[in-house]
């Protein structure tokens, strides 16, 4: 009764708290330097609409707010609207942009923003070419609610910087692929883009454990320097500084894709992306490659702003292996499939995550080869969805552009040391990971013996 009662509670106060008050539960940024110079007094935010999580700023109802000195021929942002405020106030609002110089004052767009249910960031752009002087935005909103993204002026001339692509795919083990000597075909295209750069032969991973291995990717840091350890603390300290800070600093446009079930926006790590998309996560095990692909296909015909810092986190090798059919039939000829969860690519039973109900086992000879072939098959299944985008940036010219990085977090045991999964274990199938390095300055075909600890060096 009392648990009960405090989450009514808690609950009831969460419907009581004023707009203003649900607006500063996102997290804070300390500030967002396109608005910070042309405005005062504002509340910078992480602010997640839908399954996308953007850097914004929370208009303040009634006020102007400037977009800056127009410094190109376009102007792009984005507006969301938390749900709070249509449940509050049902109807639509509009806004306007204006041109200010002086005391002259133009209108160049007006809008109106309705209360959608399945509405998520809009899209705002807007032709500048001729334009000069400042731009300003406002809003006919009744109280807080309303959030902008930082505006980004786009020119036709790109600075000359290469755009930066980190796929990462979740426990992909390097003995595994054919550029590491796997006698499967279950990278094709990885492999090609490792002829076509560099390969480090001997990668390591700085944990076994996603999150840590995250920590130690964005920040450099080893785990217990970083401090993100399991059982310890899994929030990411927001006084570190990361790669994609790092890089936005420089001028880089900074994204992040991922499709792990855990959102890594509410663990910190997506400090220093100003865009966040966690949309797939909900296709984690099923699908979750061609989702991430259609993804970011799209991010990159309306959104992409050269040069950008693309972070993409596919999880398809991540047990249970349940690829698609065809994927799962590819590696299996003539192993028998066994019964129950196992038949569907589940590793559970066989550690300490097993049922209550369920007797410890190891796996017998035929539902590892089953396991194998099955989690071989979902390396080929994210090599093909690596491969589709591959194919698009070469078809945009973008492919020329940028630098490509592939990676793992960590590997996956199949009872070589008598345990599975990853999260259990440090030897050498667990730890060592692919690397692999391609684009412009990358020498073409050189392969790199020496050992990496690759998640730092990075």
């Amino acid at each position: 009764p009392l648990i009960i009662a405090l989450f009514f509670a808690f609950c009831s106060r969460e419907q009581n708290l004023t707009l203003e008050e649900q607006v500063a539960l996102f997290p804070s940024l300390e500030s967002i330097p396109a608005f910070a110079k042309y405005n005062r007094s504002l509340k910078y935010l992480r602010a997640r609409i839908g399954h996308q999580q953007r850097e914004a700023v929370a208009y303040q109802p009634f006020s102007r707010l400037s977009l800056g000195e127009i410094n190109g021929e376009r102007v792009r942002f984005f507006l969301g609207v938390i749900p709070q405020y249509f449940f509050k106030y049902p109807e639509p609002f509009s806004y306007q942009i204006w041109l200010e110089q002086g005391e002259r004052k133009a209108i160049i767009f007006k809008g109106e923003i309705s209360p959608e249910p399945k509405s998520g960031w809009q899209k705002i752009e807007l032709d500048l070419k001729g334009k000069k002087s400042e731009l300003f935005f406002s809003a006919q909103t009744k109280d807080w609610g309303l959030l902008l993204t930082a505006p980004r002026y786009l020119s036709e001339t790109a600075p000359n910087m290469p755009n930066i692509i980190f796929i990462l795919i979740d426990a992909l083990r390097a003995d595994h692929l054919g550029c590491y000597g796997y006698h499967l075909p279950t990278s094709p295209d990885i492999d090609e883009l490792a002829r076509s750069g560099t390969i480090f032969l001997n990668a390591y991973t700085a944990s076994p454990f996603t999150v840590t291995s995250l920590a130690s990717m964005f920040t450099g840091l080893y785990p217990w320097e970083h401090g993100v350890i399991f059982v310890y603390d899994l929030h990411m300290d927001e006084n570190l500084i990361t790669l994609a800070e790092v890089l936005q600093k420089a001028g880089y446009q900074t994204v992040g894709f991922s499709a792990v079930y855990f959102l890594p926006t509410e663990l910190g790590l997506s400090q220093g992306f100003e865009l966040s998309d966690e949309t797939c996560a909900s296709s984690f095990f099923f699908g979750d490659a061609q989702c991430l692909t259609d993804q970011v296909i799209k991010w990159l015909e309306q959104e992409a702003s050269p040069p950008f810092f693309l972070y993409i986190h596919y999880v398809s090798t991540h047990a249970p292996y349940r690829a698609p059919e065809f994927y799962q039939k590819l590696f299996s000829a003539g192993i028998k499939k066994p019964k129950g969860e196992v038949g569907k690519g589940e590793i559970l039973r066989f550690g300490k995550h097993r049922r209550w109900y369920q007797l410890p086992r190891s796996p017998t000879e035929e539902e590892l080869k089953w396991l194998i072939s099955q989690y071989d098959g979902e390396i080929r299944y994210a090599n093909d969805q690596i491969a589709r985008l591959l194919k698009y940036l070469r078809i945009k010219g973008i492919y020329e552009k940028s630098l490509i990085l592939v990676t793992a977090d960590h590997g996956e045991a199949f009872f070589e040391h008598k345990k599975m999964d990853h999260t259990e274990e440090l030897h050498r199938q667990v730890a060592r990971i692919p690397l692999i390095l391609a684009g412009p300055g990358i020498p073409s075909g050189k392969r790199i013996p020496q050992v990496v600890l690759s998640l730092i060096h990075i």
